[in-house]
């Protein structure tokens, strides 16, 4: 629950203090400050789930295969749902995310809690950008243009190619990389399908390969799985626990196979305990293990760089300020970088 609201370090608006509501009920943030100072004029979505009750299966988690509940009435928890809508209608939000009750505002209308201009004002604000969208001159749609359209060839070529130039060289030693055709991979997190189709072959393990290529998301933990929100979540540290799998391998294989580590970097990682073990590490933002393949053997290396710093280590990002980007001391690989076959390390 938000039990104190500040904006930017600021806990007053014009003098007066902000009301302790969530946002799609404060009337100070969304009426006042948004239109009426920065003369903001589109229409206002709230969050999903403002005038759900929070029960205790809400607030505090839910035990296995109960179904989760989902309500956001922060500041407003004692209030009845009819109130909540009003509330959330009167204080700027035009739209109530995630629920069709209607008929909640046509009651508050009747009660006069809700005036029929502010609904008549909240409508003609979600028509306007349905009418700029052609919704009404179009309102159809042609479902066997949308196939050709969305799955053409070229747009599928065009995904692939910006999925292969999103990749992020970090280290290659002894030109590991590009692939030499023909060699005996041993694939650890991909599918062997895609390295025969190139023209290598598939080891059957670690030790019987040329090269170890093992592909792995950047490290997570679950930390709040009875949550529904939290059970989405990748959070917690950024290194890897002792007793990784990944580490174990790359760690097993160090002088005897050299490994070329693909790390999904769904989120930063630190890479301190693989730097000296991995003989290349590239980072990837979602790729398929076709376009992989096809990018790790072409003469033309990566051209892609870093959208975020790469920490050294869990000490330095508790000493981070958390509201800054990029900003540890020393770095494992800064914001911006990215090496290439040919040209070797290149900053943004």
């Amino acid at each position: 629950m938000i039990k104190k609201l500040v904006l930017h370090g600021v806990s007053t608006i014009d003098g007066k203090p902000v009301e302790q509501v969530g946002a799609g009920f404060n009337r100070q943030l969304l009426t006042h400050l948004l239109r009426g100072r920065e003369h903001f004029d589109g229409f206002v979505l709230s969050d999903w789930g403002i005038t759900n009750d929070c029960p205790e299966a809400c607030r505090g988690g839910w035990q296995h295969g109960t179904p989760p509940a989902i309500g956001m009435p922060w500041g407003v928890e004692g209030s009845t749902r009819p109130d909540r809508f009003a509330k959330a209608i009167n204080a700027g939000v035009d739209q109530i995310g995630g629920t069709e009750e209607s008929a909640i505002l046509i009651d508050a209308m009747r009660a006069n809690s809700v005036t029929r201009r502010r609904l008549d004002e909240a409508v003609t604000r979600i028509l306007i950008n349905k009418f700029r969208l052609g919704l009404f001159e179009q309102p159809y749609v042609d479902e066997a243009q949308a196939v050709r359209v969305v799955g053409s060839p070229r747009f599928k070529d065009d995904a692939e190619q910006a999925q292969k130039d999103a990749l992020v060289l970090l280290e290659n030693r002894n030109g590991i990389l590009p692939l030499k055709p023909g060699i005996r991979i041993y694939a650890e997190g991909s599918t062997p399908a895609a390295i025969v189709a190139r023209g290598y072959r598939a080891a059957a393990g670690p030790m019987d390969a040329d090269v170890i290529l093992a592909r792995a998301d950047a490290p997570f933990h679950s930390q709040h799985p009875t949550y529904f929100f939290g059970s989405f979540q990748t959070e917690g540290n950024l290194d890897l626990a002792g007793d990784d799998r990944l580490l174990k391998l790359v760690s097993d294989a160090a002088g005897h196979v050299p490994v070329v580590l693909v790390m999904r970097m769904q989120r930063p990682a630190i890479l301190s305990q693989l730097r000296d073990s991995a003989a290349a590490i590239v980072a990837d933002f979602g790729i398929s293990d076709d376009a992989l393949m096809d990018a790790l053997g072409a003469a033309h290396g990566p051209t892609g760089h870093l959208p975020f710093e790469l920490p050294s280590s869990m000490a330095e990002v508790r000493l981070q300020q958390s509201s800054r980007p990029h900003d540890t001391a020393h770095p494992l690989y800064s914001y911006g970088y990215g090496k290439s076959w040919e040209l070797g390390a290149q900053g943004r």
